[in-house]
């Protein structure tokens, strides 16, 4: 799973609006939206799934795309964690849950410990 992509597609109109071009966030941001039109040109993202990454991308919930898609709320959550979790997995990296806990290492945000606990959370999300 990818949390960290996730996190990005929830913000990405608000991180793409702010125009900080020099930023690593936005970025990134770039970088998961152009990975996001390459899969749905190349048929491994559905109408279906663009429909849902956008209305997730600009703060809408899943309750909420599920009324406006017609679909139920898990439907919705399974099908964006499934479009992230392939994102993650193309982009690799950080964009992964390891590589992810990899980077926090590397700039030592966290502890030893911190890092064992953000692992098991991370497991705990599949």
């Amino acid at each position: 799973m990818s949390l960290l992509v996730e996190e990005y597609i929830r913000s990405l109109h608000m991180i793409l609006e702010s125009g900080k071009i020099d930023s690593d966030t936005y970025n990134d941001a770039l970088s998961i939206q152009w990975q996001i039109e390459r899969l749905h040109e190349g048929g491994m993202l559905s109408d279906r799934d663009m429909e849902i990454i956008k209305f997730i991308s600009f703060g809408y919930s899943f309750a909420e795309v599920g009324i406006l898609v017609g679909l139920e709320k898990k439907a919705v959550t399974r099908i964006f964690k499934k479009s992230c979790n392939l994102l993650g997995f193309l982009l690799g990296g950080k964009f992964t849950d390891v590589g992810f806990a990899h980077d926090i290492a590397s700039k030592r945000i966290f502890g030893e410990r911190g890092l064992r606990k953000l692992n098991k959370f991370l497991k705990r999300q599949k």
